[in-house]
């Protein structure tokens, strides 16, 4: 009896081996089937393996993976992508691109508020910017002076933006600096205030015509600017604005009404084309090209089923 165990002992433990070793080899094929068959269904990663596996790498935060890939660009943006992922400064080290090199760097020396990472950058240019962007995140324009190596315009606006504190701007010793400095702070406080301290009087018109058009007030137009040219821009601006915000919402619209494949939001289109390719699109989804004939107009009509025809999902 004693050996009829010792028997089954040494019977049962190959077969337990072998059942481990078919579900390790299961889950690895899971594992790689999940990556892999993408290839065999998307035309697109088919022809781009490159695109696919700078994706999985980065995905799967796996720096041999990156290794797999033969493009030095496409390998240091994977070793770049994964730094910031794991949060992990080390691997920008292991960048041999310069310019992902730097790009890591400097997000780090940011993250971080450490300027003594911008000093790692080897370009020269992303080096000052780097100077710049932990200026702006630290609110701290005695940065700016301490940097030797440019002009510090570039980070006295940076830090201006941050702040919206027009009196950075002031620090500036030219006036044409400062006048730049003011109107590049307009982007992030639309004041029309900031355009008055602008000495230059084309900058000044520029600088009350982006605000008009950021605010779509024709009434800046008049109030502001006292030559027609000047007006003429500013109106041109300001209808060139509105029509593009419209252009925006026309364009939510239509997705929208694709999503929930309803034609009256549609309906509430004013762009003529966006609301027929709205029309073509849920004709298309829905099978059913007679959707088309329920626009108003024949050419309307015609042209939906014209892009019905051509639409492919």
């Amino acid at each position: 009896m004693k050996n009829y165990f010792n028997n089954q002992k040494t019977i049962s433990t190959p077969i337990g081996i072998l059942i481990i070793l078919f579900f390790a080899v299961l889950a690895g094929g899971i594992l790689i089937w999940k990556y892999y068959q993408p290839f065999f269904y998307d035309k697109s990663i088919k022809n781009d393996k490159s695109a696919y596996f700078l994706k999985i790498g980065t995905d799967m935060q796996n720096l041999l993976i990156c290794d797999m890939l033969q493009n030095e660009t496409d390998k240091s943006k994977c070793y770049a992508n994964i730094a910031v992922a794991k949060n992990d400064l080390s691997i920008c080290d292991k960048i041999k691109d310069n310019f992902w090199e730097s790009i890591c760097y400097s997000y780090f020396a940011e993250a971080k508020q450490d300027l003594s990472i911008c000093g790692k950058i080897k370009n020269n240019y992303v080096n000052l910017e780097c100077y710049s962007g932990v200026a702006a995140v630290k609110q701290d324009i005695s940065i700016c002076d301490n940097n030797k190596l440019y002009d510090p315009f570039g980070c006295y606006v940076t830090v201006a933006k941050a702040k919206q504190d027009l009196s950075i701007c002031d620090k500036l010793h030219d006036q044409a600096s400062k006048s730049s400095c003011y109107w590049y702070t307009i982007a992030v406080n639309p004041d029309l205030s900031i355009c008055d301290k602008i000495k230059n009087e084309l900058d000044k018109s520029m600088c009350y015509t982006d605000i008009a058009m950021m605010k779509q007030d024709l009434s800046i137009c008049d109030n502001k600017l006292h030559d027609q040219i000047s007006k003429n821009k500013c109106y041109s601006g300001v209808a060139d604005s509105i029509k593009h915000s419209q252009w925006v919402e026309d364009q939510n619209l239509s997705g929208k009404a694709q999503v929930k494949q309803d034609l009256s939001i549609c309906d509430k289109i004013k762009d003529q084309e966006i609301k027929i390719e709205c029309y073509a699109v849920i004709a298309k989804l829905q099978q059913n090209i007679n959707i088309c004939d329920k626009l108003q107009e024949q050419k309307e009509k015609e042209e939906c089923r014209e892009q019905f025809e051509y639409i492919v999902f």
